[in-house]
């Protein structure tokens, strides 16, 4: 779990018990791991608690926590999520224009560039998009559109090839009762893709899912109140 605010990363157990993996680290936003144990963290700017900038680091760690490499400086702005998958690690940058709305990719043998592509396609960027994660079984990206009313899962697929397509996605809007306002991450695990909102009233939220196949929405959470 990435603690922003202390610069650390904590590891926690099956009890929920937390231990600090990684400390002295700069505004770590988001954490994700690969098959072998490997961290890979992103953070943002240069000075604790400051986020208003551009600069946006990658980082990965052995699983005992020795620094392996870290991304080009110039490859990445704006970054808010992280995830791996086959042999890359994908970065989501968030911002109002669409020539910064990329979703980046890095080799993950060395932090080299490796391509990126535009999302966001069909959606205002006024409403930012939050988080994503990866199938390990398709290598699809799901992400999240925050929204008060209207909030978005949408699936980008992957190619045969093993490529992207601004225009290549399927959405699935919740539109059902019990809300789900203000979502802010995402997740995808054996066949099913787990979203969560949150907002100062508590019924405005919970955890929810849907199918990695379809769009029907079931509450597995219904608030955090």
């Amino acid at each position: 779990v990435a603690d922003r605010l202390h610069g650390k990363v904590w590891k926690l157990d099956s009890d929920n018990q937390g231990t600090t993996f990684l400390s002295g680290l700069t505004n770590p936003i988001d954490v994700t791991t690969d098959p072998s144990g490997n961290v890979y963290v992103l953070g943002r700017c240069s000075g604790t608690g400051y986020l208003f900038c551009t600069t946006t680091w990658v980082k990965k760690f052995s699983s005992s926590g020795t620094l392996l490499w870290t991304s080009p400086s110039t490859a990445i702005k704006y970054g808010t999520g992280i995830a791996y998958y086959s042999g890359q690690v994908f970065a989501l940058q968030v911002h109002f224009q669409t020539a910064n709305t990329k979703i980046v990719k890095l080799d993950a043998s060395d932090g080299s560039l490796d391509g990126s592509f535009t999302y966001g396609n069909g959606k205002s960027r006024s409403y930012y998009w939050e988080d994503l994660d990866v199938d390990d079984d398709t290598g699809d990206i799901w992400m999240i559109w925050r929204h008060y009313s209207q909030s978005t899962l949408r699936k980008y697929t992957r190619s045969t090839g093993g490529s992207y397509s601004a225009n290549s996605y399927t959405d699935c809007q919740y539109n059902g009762a019990g809300y789900l306002y203000y979502s802010s991450s995402v997740d995808v695990y054996e066949g099913s893709v787990y979203t969560s909102g949150y907002y100062y009233t508590s019924f405005y939220g919970g955890l929810k899912k849907i199918s990695t196949t379809s769009c029907s929405w079931s509450t597995v959470l219904a608030d955090y109140g």
